[in-house]
C-alpha cells in the first residue's frame, strides 16, 4: 500500500466511524475489475 492509498484508507475509516462506530470493515487488494463503469473519484 502506498502513501496515497494509506491516506484514502484513513479517510474511509474516519467516514465509516462517523456513520457507525460499530461497523466491521474489511479491506483487500483488487488487481482486476470487470464490467460496469468504474471511475476513480477524489475523496479529499
Amino acid at each position: 500500500m502506498n502513501q496515497n492509498q494509506s491516506l484514502e484508507v484513513a479517510k474511509l475509516k474516519e467516514i465509516i466511524n462517523e456513520i457507525d462506530e460499530e461497523a466491521f470493515l474489511t479491506i483487500t487488494g483488487v488487481h482486476e475489475v470487470m464490467g460496469g463503469r468504474f471511475k476513480k473519484k477524489s475523496i479529499h
